[in-house]
């Protein structure tokens, strides 16, 4: 049985694999009110929320945005027939059961890797992030890591290159918060996950794959559009070659490179920096969510809302697995 992780963080993610029996049902389908329909308003736009105490008490990761305090019968009926969506309240470990294929893949939510005060995948800091990064910092994460045959890993979206950011240290059993350079922090870090991986994967059962940074369009300026536009109404490519915006840390690329280069386990580096930088137009812009129509509201301002971090036209993330197919069949 192939078991394949993605760690995402932000948006990023990993892939451990359990053995489990195929699924009862393919599906099932619930008739009712809240009892079986908690709702979760966080992705919604409404003052009605439940990510705090006591909603999500008997969660293990705590609050999720559910208006409840733990697992709803259609939750655990999902759970005991191995519904093959199912999906975790907390959102911590997605799980896709492609049966077909005797396999599992896994997507789990870490974005710095260690332990953070990001942790939560639906309610978490978006600004004030503090990284733990100290001996066990990352096992808390780690423990779901063991025993697969692929792990993918990615951390970079939630890192902040060029900017000073909290570090949680210890020393002497006592725990204290340093102001270091992110590009530092993001060292230690993976400093820590390749001394994880030399010392809990056998490379003859696990592969090992490390994701580079996904570019982001948020300055028309640096590819000759508006001077304050954005990917907003980009329909076209950037055509040269040697392009490379700021969104992207080259310093982070240098970390990645020095770290990983020196690890005894090895590590392939799936670099899909450089080709994401010329896809201006693929972004999901202002076709997402919002919190009201925009051509009836603010049309002159709809750049504003736009989201030109993650992706949506088909192609450009195409290829990054296909590279990742390559690289599994051709190491």
């Amino acid at each position: 049985m192939v078991e394949v992780w993605w760690l995402m963080l932000l948006v990023s993610s990993l892939l451990m694999g359990l053995v489990r029996p195929d699924p009862q049902v393919p599906c099932y389908f619930i008739f009712g009110d809240s009892l079986v329909d908690n709702g979760n308003n966080n992705y919604i736009a409404s003052l009605a929320r439940a990510n705090y105490m006591p909603y999500g008490i008997d969660f293990p990761g705590g609050p999720s945005g559910r208006f409840s305090n733990g697992m709803t019968t259609v939750d655990v009926i999902g759970k005991t027939f191995l519904v093959s969506n199912y999906v975790a309240p907390k959102r911590l470990i997605i799980i896709l059961y492609p049966w077909e294929y005797n396999a599992t893949i896994e997507f789990y939510w870490a974005p710095f890797l260690v332990t953070s005060n990001c942790d939560n995948a639906t309610s978490h800091k978006g600004l004030d992030r503090i990284v733990h990064e100290y001996s066990g910092s990352l096992e808390r994460h780690a423990q779901h890591w063991k025993g697969v045959d692929i792990l993918v890993f990615n951390t970079y979206a939630w890192w902040q290159p060029g900017k000073m950011m909290k570090i949680v240290r210890r020393s002497w059993g006592k725990k204290y918060i340093r102001w270091m350079k992110a590009e530092d922090g993001y060292r230690l870090v993976l400093k820590s996950m390749v001394s994880w991986l030399e010392n809990n994967i056998d490379p003859q059962k696990t592969r090992v794959f490390f994701t580079t940074m996904s570019a982001t369009h948020f300055r028309s300026a640096e590819w000759g559009g508006k001077r304050d536009g954005n990917c907003y109404g980009e329909t076209t490519p950037i055509l040269d070659p040697t392009y490379w915006g700021s969104g992207s840390s080259k310093s982070i690329m240098k970390v990645v490179g020095e770290v990983l280069g020196a690890s005894k386990t090895p590590i392939t580096i799936i670099n899909v920096t450089q080709l994401s930088e010329y896809r201006k137009d693929a972004h999901v812009s202002i076709y997402r969510l919002q919190p009201y129509d925009l051509t009836q509201k603010r049309p002159a301002k709809s750049d504003g809302y736009a989201d030109c971090n993650h992706w949506c036209l088909p192609g450009l993330q195409d290829t990054w697995n296909e590279l990742l197919y390559a690289k599994l069949l051709f190491p």
